[in-house]
């Protein structure tokens, strides 16, 4: 379930969802941390400082992380169930394309936080500005090239919206940069 408040992602627990996908990163609602550490989930949480999405060098990915970790982690959340995601897009003015390349570029360095890397980079705009590619439906390349980049620099998972051709991509970006070839 995709949500920032603690009520909506009760509820969407408590009809089956299995995880909680929150981009504000227990920033917007107390409570939250509070409903994924009761539910015992794995939870999503986005590098987000004021506003979701508005972490814009690696630095500030990492801090804003680390706090929102320790975040859940004060309100019981069990670290095993922590995804980060750096908050890859143009979701704040400042967010220029050039923010989301380093990102990618530096996504390795997230390894300091010991927990598992989430990437939505799947049609994003800044795929658009470098390809010069207004309408989404025709960035399937470039999504596939940067989901490559972002296994091979550490990704563990990946949000997209073109299952079979991202799977295959990140497939091969995982069986080079593991050295193995055998299926995931």
């Amino acid at each position: 379930m995709d949500t920032q408040r603690a009520a909506v992602a009760g509820e969407a627990l408590e009809i089956g969802a299995a995880i909680i996908n929150d981009v504000s990163a227990f920033r917007f609602d107390p409570a939250m941390a509070g409903v994924v550490a009761d539910a015992g989930c794995p939870v999503v949480l986005m590098a987000t400082r004021k506003t979701r999405g508005d972490a814009l060098t690696m630095e500030e990915v990492i801090t804003a992380l680390k706090e929102s970790i320790q975040l859940g982690e004060e309100a019981g959340v069990r670290p095993e169930n922590i995804i980060v995601d750096p908050g890859i897009g143009l979701w704040v003015p400042g967010k220029k394309t050039g923010y989301n390349l380093e990102i990618l570029r530096r996504l390795g360095e997230l390894q300091v936080l010991g927990r598992p890397v989430l990437v939505g980079i799947s049609r994003k705009s800044f795929i658009g500005d470098v390809l010069g590619k207004a309408d989404p439906s025709e960035r399937l390349y470039g999504s596939l090239s940067a989901t490559a980049v972002a296994v091979m620099n550490g990704a563990h998972i990946v949000r997209t919206h073109d299952v079979t051709a991202t799977r295959e991509a990140a497939r091969m970006a995982w069986a080079i940069r593991t050295g193995r070839g055998e299926r995931i």
